[in-house]
């Protein structure tokens, strides 16, 4: 079955944590080329995700990003610091004035910005759900490749058929313009008041069906 090297997916997992994305995007490429993105919290588990793709794709190129999507809620308190964040606070302050109608201090920006959104990874958690979830989204990365792949097989199949089509046909009408050819061979000769013996006809007509014959090229 031949099988395209292009393909998508996209898709999020919930965890405890925020939410899991994932983005897969392999293109043609002559040689394999594996490119990880992932966020600071998950590069952990780069080894891991690069073993289950290359268990199942080893051709072209392909662009991954996997990152957490962090939940805007279970903020823990305790790792707040109000000196951190009156430090921040101001200096967007001085930023802002700087710009014309800046926009208005988004809290759960700020808190994103000091990292007190994300707590700790469980790695045992987030792994468990790695090892479900992308075996899922590279099948579908297959399941893309080879249904393009099967509209391609379908296209070549069909210019096969037509090009096989014009062969014979080409076939059919090759006597009757070799005789042509050779009639204004010997049209052209008796004009030149030239008597064209026959081994010089032949000559001619054998350069002309050497030049007709496409054997070679299909």
């Amino acid at each position: 079955m031949i099988s395209s090297m292009t393909g998508f997916f996209f898709g999020e997992q919930d965890t405890k944590f925020g939410n899991l994305v994932i983005e897969i995007r392999t293109l043609n490429s002559r040689y394999f080329e594996l490119q990880l993105k992932l966020s600071d919290e998950l590069r952990i588990y780069e080894s891991q995700i690069r073993e289950l793709i290359l268990a199942k794709i080893s051709r072209g190129k392909i662009d991954c990003r996997v990152y957490l999507r962090p939940n805007e809620v279970g903020f823990n308190t305790k790792k707040i610091d109000a000196n951190e964040i009156k430090s921040l606070i101001q200096s967007v302050e001085k930023i802002a004035g700087h710009i014309k109608n800046p926009a208005l201090i988004d809290p759960i920006e700020i808190m994103k910005l000091l990292g007190t959104v994300k707590e700790g990874v469980d790695s045992r958690y987030i792994s468990k759900i790695i090892l479900t979830t992308f075996p899922r989204a590279i099948q579908k990365i297959i399941a893309d490749r080879q249904r393009e792949g099967g509209n391609i097989s379908k296209v070549i199949l069909n210019n096969a058929k037509a090009i096989e089509k014009l062969i014979n046909q080409t076939k059919k009408i090759m006597p009757t313009a070799i005789k042509i050819h050779q009639g204004k061979i010997q049209k052209k000769f008796k004009e030149a008041l030239i008597d064209i013996e026959g081994d010089r006809l032949k000559q001619e007509l054998l350069i002309f069906i050497q030049k007709s014959d496409v054997t070679e090229e299909i």
